[in-house]
């Protein structure tokens, strides 16, 4: 797994300020990964919450699930695994691949996974729009596989 860009203000690119504004955010509201087999799994047991197919708020496609606490969004996938539409998935489940379906993924950054995690009871004036880091909630190697 390579980490290309931690969530927070200070692991954000001057040149990226402008991208995250039109957005409403003062940095970077996930955390953006390249997995060498483009695989991602999901690093808890939740309940499937959304499956976006289109370009919503810069995601690109994007899955949307939730546990007790915290909703966790896996965007700019290429596509996501099928067995999502029974509305539930297991830790360590397969949820999809990542790719290039946002237009910042086309023009600037080229394929990764951006996982951002927002709590139910969030901070909507955080500066993030309420996410949080998600370093802060999960193991990140989860993601990857076993």
């Amino acid at each position: 797994m390579i980490i290309s860009q931690k969530f927070g203000k200070e692991n954000t690119a001057p040149t990226l300020f402008p991208l995250y504004a039109k957005y409403g955010l003062i940095g970077h509201n996930g955390t953006d990964m390249v997995f060498p087999k483009k695989k991602i799994y999901s690093p808890v047991e939740a309940a499937v919450v959304y499956l976006a197919p289109g370009y919503a708020d810069g995601y690109g496609a994007y899955v949307k699930i939730r546990t007790d606490d915290h909703f966790h969004y896996f965007c700019h996938l290429d596509s996501w695994s099928d067995e999502l539409k029974s509305g539930m998935v297991k830790k360590g489940q397969y949820i999809g691949d990542m790719g290039g379906s946002s237009l910042g993924d086309r023009f600037y950054f080229g394929a990764h996974l951006h996982y951002g995690i927002k709590p139910f009871r969030c901070d909507k004036n955080n500066g993030y729009r309420g996410y949080i880091d998600p370093e802060s909630v999960v193991d990140l190697s989860l993601l990857e596989g076993a």
